[in-house]
């Protein structure tokens, strides 16, 4: 199995995250893919930034895509820009870059060895979690708790 799948190599991937992230200009990649040999002796899946944009936007996993409502308040019209939370779930809990930093089970931490002093400090180690974590495995055994805070602010996403 190709772990950089999508791309042919880890050149094909080195050479797509470099021009992606280094600030290079199109024309000044294409320039490069241009030089007579560079594709075929890299084994490169793309020819121009083109193509490489197209692997990047549709075939690897992205995140969602923001969506925009009209609201009518008091006769004047405001644009809401948002993401579908669903959507924000599944690609936070589908992306193994965040693996690490997510809670999947309620954990008891203590002060001491004895463990006569617990701490709750984060969601997963309240009583809440626990005893809602036992009412979800009564209905679905492993089922279990996904924290969202939904906030908002007044920034502006986008200036036009």
């Amino acid at each position: 199995m190709n772990p950089y799948a999508l791309f042919n190599s880890q050149v094909d991937w080195e050479v797509a995250r470099w021009a992606k992230l280094c600030g290079l200009t199109l024309t000044k990649f294409l320039d490069l893919l241009s030089i007579n040999g560079v594709h075929e002796k890299l084994g490169l899946s793309y020819r121009n930034s083109r193509e490489l944009n197209k692997i990047i936007n549709k075939q690897l996993p992205g995140h969602p895509k923001f969506r925009c409502e009209q609201i009518v308040v008091s006769g004047e019209a405001f644009n809401v820009f948002y993401w579908d939370i669903i959507e924000c779930v599944k690609a936070l809990y589908g992306n193994l870059d965040f693996a690490d930093f997510l809670v999947f089970a309620p954990e008891c931490h203590y002060a001491d060895k004895e463990q006569t002093v617990q701490l709750f400090h984060d969601m997963h180690t309240g009583k809440w979690w626990w005893d809602t974590q036992k009412k979800l495995d009564q209905c679905k055994l492993g089922a279990t708790i996904i924290p969202i805070i939904i906030s908002s602010d007044k920034t502006q996403v986008m200036m036009f």
